[in-house]
């Protein structure tokens, strides 16, 4: 995944190599390991950080199998906000600094993250999420089934006044951005 801004550009992609400790990973120049997990039960994204006048690259660690969406993370003035599935950290760019990261309470696997006003809406599995600006929750909303569409229906779409959805079953859904069915 590549983000672009006027600021810098940034390339996301999931480092299958990584194991925490050891010498053999790629040159990294920090490594976010937010809960200071070992070798077994960790998983990596390599995060290549070029602001137009230095160029660095970050390891972030997460216990939770990531996700290989295109839309896993977004980029907000300098701060980079990036979802491992049930994990999502929020980075300073500029600085090269940890913001925040919190572990998402959802009800299983999350696809994608989005930008929304003041905070960020969770395309999951089971579950579309609203989480304010400081990554805590503000509602949730389920269907019958898990959010993944047959055919060419798309199962999740962002709207200008609504959120569009289908579910595995077929059942359609509009929801406002109160994850309240319309």
């Amino acid at each position: 995944m590549i983000l672009q801004s006027e600021l810098c550009t940034i390339k996301i992609e999931l480092d299958d190599t990584y194991a925490v400790g050891s010498k053999d990973n790629r040159p990294y120049d920090i490594e976010f390991n937010p809960f200071n997990l070992t070798r077994s039960g960790s998983y990596a994204h390599s995060i290549a950080v070029d602001l137009f006048y230095k160029e660095y690259k970050i390891a972030l660690v997460s216990n939770s199998p990531v996700c290989s969406s295109d839309d896993i993370a977004t980029l907000c003035g300098d701060i980079l906000t990036i979802m491992q599935n049930q994990v999502i950290t929020q980075i300073d760019i500029t600085s090269g600094k940890m913001v925040r990261y919190a572990e998402l309470d959802t009800a299983s696997d999350n696809y994608s993250i989005y930008n929304f006003n003041d905070g960020f809406i969770i395309h999951g599995e089971y579950e579309i999420t609203m989480l304010n600006s400081r990554l805590e929750k503000q509602w949730s909303f389920r269907g019958n089934d898990a959010f993944v569409a047959h055919g060419d229906k798309s199962s999740f779409e962002i709207k200008e006044d609504r959120i569009c959805l289908y579910d595995f079953e077929d059942t359609y859904y509009e929801i406002d951005f109160d994850g309240k069915l319309l």
